[in-house]
This record gives C-alpha cells, structure tokens and sequence, in this order.
C-alpha cells in the first residue's frame, strides 16, 4: 500500500470510521442471527425476528441521524447533548459488573 495514502487526516479518518461500522454491521446482520438460532431457540421464525432486531434498529438509527442532521446542522451539538441523554439511563439502571461473581477460594490455613 502506498505510504501517500496516509498522508491526507481527513480520508484517514473516513475509513477509520467506515472501517469500525463494517464491524459493527458484519457482527449484528452474521455473528447475531447464527447465535440467536444457536443458543435461544430452533424455530426459523423466530431466529428471523431475533435478527430483524439488530438491522432494523441500525436502519432506524440511520433514519434518525438524517433528520437530525438535516433539522439540526450543529452535529458537535447534537453529540453533546445526547450522549448524557442516552446514556444516563444505561448508566443507572446496569448492575455492578462484579455483582455474580464469586469470591476467589481461600483454602483453610
């Protein structure tokens, strides 16, 4: 690969970018569907609907970031101030990570 491809930021960042959402793609319309039919059930309707979920949500977020892109142009803002929105809630609402997980055996001394 030509070393004056990395030279310009801007297309660096493009593909960084396209790069990390090919992986965020590939592993919910793949990975997700052939683990949905392996581990929750066998029935091929509802493998389907278990997949529908992870595509249908991307595509309702693309949806969403164009209108908001489109009515609300300042996007330094928009990520400002939804990102306390989104996830506060997550936030509040998770268990501690540790919370079943046992504590390490000690032997008796």
């Amino acid at each position: 690969m030509p070393m004056r491809l990395f030279r310009n930021f801007k297309s660096d960042a493009i593909v960084a970018c396209a790069s990390i959402g090919a992986m965020v793609y590939y592993s919910g319309t793949v990975i997700w569907p052939t683990m949905a039919g392996t581990l929750f059930t066998t029935s091929i309707a509802e493998v389907g609907w278990l997949s529908c979920a992870v595509g249908g949500g991307l595509l309702f977020g693309q949806i969403l970031a164009g209108i908001g892109i489109r009515s609300l142009p300042k996007m330094k803002w928009q990520m400002t101030v939804s990102l306390p929105i989104i996830s506060t809630p997550s936030l509040i609402t998770d268990p501690p990570a540790n919370q079943h997980i046992r504590p390490p055996y000690r032997s008796p001394a």
